[in-house]
């Protein structure tokens, strides 16, 4: 039986692999730092990571085959600077030497799009130099590293999903496009850069699907999770705007773009396409659909 311990299942990406990691033959537990009542077929154990002892109890209990490890500060506002990241790469570190120690054989980590150096706009595992500007950056790239060499060196099979950026039901209000959702849902005009801006956006459901898919495989280290598919800002507001009845109810150029802020972020998904032969399935079109009206249920039931 695969037995898979995943940490961050209940954020925005990890409450969507828990259902295909049941669905695909796996024991499914799960971290919360909250009491969870056991449900669909989730095991919950109580636990926070970044407490002494916490790794080492729960892989004790529960001696998973395989880990998926998602947890880390995700704060829109606070996560690029947070010193959180820091504690982190230290508690992600012991829970993966006390994954090893109780048996694991597979492990996945995630990483980021932000271990690239932007400057080169598209993003290939191993050809893209490794320059990141933020603290989370240079965090998810050490740990990075250091699972890639630590893991070959005691023989154990684990990558690194660097995941590019991603949208969906469950997304952070304050993590765009959420703002623009959320403005038309008020009745509002939404305010945006110039948005000729390019980056790679993956619906939540097939980052899941695509992460699980990983788990699944032999691949070994640093792999990338996106679409392959550039798209600009502005293409991905319009197509919102346009499910409100009208694409031109936006205010373009009404925020500053920084200064910093690189023209391309793309992903290269060759590796994923052909050694995990995986591929997206969800379009733009209806990604944003199912976007929006979890938005809508979101507000109704606060109102």
């Amino acid at each position: 039986m695969k037995r898979v311990l995943v940490t961050g299942a209940r954020g925005f990406l990890g409450s969507h692999c828990l259902p295909l990691l049941v669905a695909g033959g796996y024991e499914v537990h799960a971290v919360s730092q909250k009491p969870m009542p056991t449900s669909d077929g989730i095991q919950w154990h109580y636990g926070d990571l970044l407490q002494a002892g916490s790794a080492d109890r729960v892989c004790s209990e529960i001696s998973p085959t395989h880990l998926l490890h998602l947890a880390w500060e995700t704060a829109p506002s606070q996560y690029w600077t947070s010193p959180q990241n820091l504690r982190w790469l230290s508690a992600s570190i012991d829970l993966m030497q006390r994954f090893q120690d109780s048996g694991g054989q597979r492990l996945v980590s995630a990483g980021t799009c932000a271990e690239y150096d932007w400057q080169y706009g598209l993003c290939r595992e191993s050809i893209t130099p490794l320059v990141p500007r933020s603290l989370y950056g240079k965090s998810k790239l050490a740990l990075s590293q250091l699972l890639e060499t630590w893991s070959e060196q005691i023989g154990l099979s684990a990558a690194t999903a660097r995941i590019f950026f991603m949208y969906g039901p469950g997304s952070p209000a304050a993590r765009f496009p959420g703002p623009v959702i959320s403005a038309l849902l008020a009745g509002q005009v939404p305010e945006c850069s110039h948005g000729r801006q390019v980056r790679d956006y993956l619906y939540v459901s097939d980052a899941a699907s695509a992460l699980v898919a990983v788990l699944d495989s032999k691949v070994c280290g640093p792999i990338n999770i996106g679409s392959g598919k550039p798209i600009t800002l502005r293409e991905l507001v319009s197509e919102i705007s346009s499910q409100f009845g009208g694409e031109n109810r936006v205010r373009w150029g009404a925020v500053p773009t920084a200064t910093d802020d690189p023209p391309w972020v793309v992903a290269d998904t060759t590796r994923l396409n052909r050694e995990v032969a995986w591929q997206p399935q969800t379009s733009l079109r209806s990604g944003i659909q199912s976007t929006i009206e979890h938005a809508r249920r979101v507000q109704s039931h606060s109102t």
